[in-house]
């Protein structure tokens, strides 16, 4: 999302310094399992252009992309909500967005109040589909959401071993929850690390995967000794949801539970230390 380094030729809110004004639209993304659910609340701070919307001069719009599926499309609203559904087939790994203000009519002689100085008494013509407000660019994942990672939480738990400060890592899988157990020294670095997006990524490629592919492999297992626990049960249920072939390799079935791992640590790694082609 490139917008808002574009130079419009009339003040556009959110665009620099444009306009003394704001225009944002926080949103709370939800899975259903079968689609993803977002719901976009508009807040802008121009009246003028408030009552143009109002009007239906111009409309509330959400240009929404996907890079690893090449979805794109965009979404309008007259109204300050915005909910929207999506299929979880068209998309995974990281969407992108950007919400804006859309003209949908001839406009002549537009002007917004608090323009900029620089743009005097001037007035524009705007004709529909010029863009007249721009919020900050988004991005989140959609393949890992709240939902799904309360699922992960509740058959995974990372402890802490005080008598140790080195060695390897301990797991007890005798119990509702599967028990990682990690030397002090390491515990305090993964919890340091936890409070990065980038590095949580990097965590569940050396963490989670590893443990979640065992535990697939002991859930599959005909003779299982764990079946009475909880995280054997969920492991069990997500495969059948998902339609999974219980006869494929552990570490594949693993991957598709959590929705191609690999596929976004290393997307998000690119963009972290800013990787280029």
């Amino acid at each position: 999302m490139k917008f808002k380094t574009k130079s419009f030729p009339r003040p556009v809110i959110g665009n620099g310094d444009d306009v003394a004004a704001s225009f944002q639209t926080p949103h709370k993304v939800t899975s259903t399992g079968k689609t993803i659910e977002i719901v976009f609340n508009f807040q802008n701070s121009s009246k003028s252009l408030a009552s143009r919307i109002l009007r239906g001069e111009a409309a509330y719009a959400v240009h929404l992309e996907c890079s690893c599926t090449f979805f794109r499309n965009c979404y309008e609203s007259r109204s300050n909500e915005l909910k929207i559904s999506i299929p979880r087939t068209e998309i995974y790994g990281s969407m992108e967005g950007v919400a804006v203000v859309v003209a949908k009519k001839e406009i002549k002689n537009y002007k917004i109040p608090q323009s900029h100085n620089d743009y005097g008494d001037r007035s524009f013509t705007v004709e529909p589909g010029d863009i007249l407000a721009i919020s900050d660019a988004f991005d989140f994942d959609v393949d890992i959401s709240n939902d799904d990672l309360r699922k992960i939480s509740s058959i995974m738990v990372i402890g802490v071993d005080k008598k140790r400060n080195e060695g390897e890592l301990d797991i007890n899988w005798h119990g509702h929850k599967i028990k990682i157990v990690m030397p002090e020294r390491d515990f305090e670095q993964y919890r340091l690390l936890c409070s990065n997006s980038y590095a949580q990524s990097i965590l569940g490629m050396v963490v989670v995967v590893p443990v979640l592919t065992e535990a697939v492999r002991l859930a599959v297992s005909s003779d299982s000794e764990f079946e009475d626990f909880r995280w054997w049960r969920c492991i069990n249920r997500r495969i059948k949801d998902l339609n999974i072939d219980n006869k494929e390799e552990p570490f594949k079935i693993a991957q598709l539970i959590i929705a191609n791992p690999i596929s976004r640590c290393l997307s998000k790694c690119t963009k972290a230390f800013e990787i280029s082609d």
